[in-house]
């Protein structure tokens, strides 16, 4: 049975280069690293929120993701990652890291029966929004695909804080379009911000 439909799992690699303050910001913001199916469902129906290692989803991806550290590059097992949706969500927010991938990704993710889905070319293809510049960002919803604007947020010089609270309001508008909390880049731009304070 899955999670609660207010419940957000996250996913990734929690360490490795360039992903050292990863762990200690979940500790930071009290989101809890699972290690088992059972800790993850609790922690989602506790909080509303879990962060799960791909180790723990899937040892043999990990491992290939892994590889990256070896061959010095990105993989096709790093898309395949993004794809991951282990207790069937509702809905997802998923980046790539190269824009020709949008349309794959879209379009696997309408094989595997995703039925609302935002993606975005993220920052390391990152499933995350930068808030200093617009955005297009592509939603799935059932087998129609809606390209949409999301206006820049901050300055690019704007101080990190800022850059930083932007980030967590521009990714989490896009969350909630994507649950269809909001059916426009305006609604959920407010909502978001509302969420915020």
């Amino acid at each position: 049975m899955p999670p609660a439909a207010s419940a957000f799992l996250v996913h990734g690699l929690p360490g490795g280069p360039g992903r050292e303050a990863i762990g200690a910001g979940l500790a930071e913001t009290g989101i809890p690293i699972t290690a088992t199916d059972a800790e993850t469902r609790a922690a989602l129906d506790r909080g509303g929120i879990a962060f799960v290692p791909t180790n723990v989803l899937a040892p043999g991806l990990a491992r290939l993701l892994g590889l990256r550290g070896i061959l010095g590059l990105r993989s096709p097992m790093n898309t395949v990652a993004r794809l991951l949706n282990p207790f069937a969500a509702a809905a997802g927010v998923d980046g790539v890291f190269h824009p020709p991938y949008i349309h794959l990704h879209l379009e696997a993710s309408k094989r595997l029966n995703r039925p609302r889905l935002a993606v975005l070319k993220g920052g390391g293809g990152e499933a995350e929004r930068r808030p200093e510049k617009p955005i297009t960002v592509h939603l799935l919803r059932g087998a129609t695909v809606e390209e949409l604007l999301f206006p820049a947020l901050c300055a690019a010089d704007a101080e990190e804080g800022v850059q930083a609270r932007a980030t967590v309001q521009a990714t989490l508008a896009l969350a909630l379009l994507a649950l269809g909390a909001a059916e426009t880049v305006t609604e959920a731009e407010a909502a978001a911000q509302i969420l915020m304070v």
